[in-house]
């Protein structure tokens, strides 16, 4: 089943048009997003740095780093994710979701997690092995989490904002 997320012009600003979302690979990104297994030991998830409360970012001017190293950047928003065309300060990975999802699972300053581990882990949890099957993945992979996580980030829009419609005052766009 599909279902839309609201996707900004060409630019990234302006009118938006809608985009397909697979709602069970969502909902599959979604969980893994949350989930705490998905870091080397098992004590952060996606949402530790990016806070759903806090538009997705973890309100920090400066993060923390894994394992509660001091970061020397802060965490970027995911909201409109679809719409970015680069990521990472110095850009080098494009609009790839996927290499995205990997660097931020397996960098040691993130989650320090690898890959094959965290596929064990998964097929260990009949709740996740039917997840990914009914998502059309088959069982747990390293692959499919790249995709499903990515699935879900397109589902987190900002909508009836003033920047979003247009109309922000003069003030708020100093």
């Amino acid at each position: 089943m599909l279902s839309g997320a609201v996707i900004a012009g060409e630019n990234g600003y302006g009118p938006v048009k809608m985009i397909k979302v697979d709602a069970k690979k969502a909902e599959l990104g979604k969980r893994l997003f949350f989930d705490v297994r998905l870091s080397g030991d098992a004590s952060i998830s996606c949402a530790t740095c990016h806070q759903p409360d806090k538009a997705f970012t973890d309100g920090l001017a400066l993060s923390k780093e894994y394992p509660g190293s001091d970061g020397f950047r802060n965490t970027p928003t995911l909201m409109n994710t679809a719409t970015k065309k680069v990521w990472f300060h110095d850009g080098r990975l494009g609009t790839n979701l996927n290499d995205v999802t990997r660097e931020s699972i397996t960098e040691d300053y993130s989650m320090n997690m690898d890959m094959r581990l965290m596929q064990e882990r998964l097929k260990q949890d009949p709740v996740y092995v039917k997840m990914f099957k009914d998502a059309g993945y088959g069982e747990p992979s390293n692959g499919a989490v790249r995709k499903a996580i990515p699935e879900f980030l397109k589902t987190l829009t900002s909508r009836n904002s003033p920047f979003d419609k247009g109309t922000m005052s003069a003030a708020a766009k100093r």
